[in-house]
């Protein structure tokens, strides 16, 4: 199975569009990068939220992202 990048944002929102994901029956996965020293959270960081190839174009109408060849 490959995954494709489904949006970057900040770490929060992140988690929040994989909550929302996830009752929708959809995995998700949430990778962090880190900007700062670990120890600061928040702004500081930004996060990648992954999903299966297969579910890109269902993951995007939840969430309501432009689709990928649009942008």
């Amino acid at each position: 199975m490959k995954t494709i990048t489904l949006r970057i944002c900040p770490t929060v929102e992140a988690n929040r569009d994989k909550s929302i994901l996830e009752n929708h029956g959809v995995r998700a996965v949430v990778v962090p990068h880190y900007k700062a020293p670990s120890f600061y959270v928040g702004d500081s960081q930004i996060s990648e939220l992954l999903v299966r190839e297969d579910q890109e174009e269902n993951s995007r109408n939840i969430l309501g992202l432009a689709d990928s060849e649009a942008e």
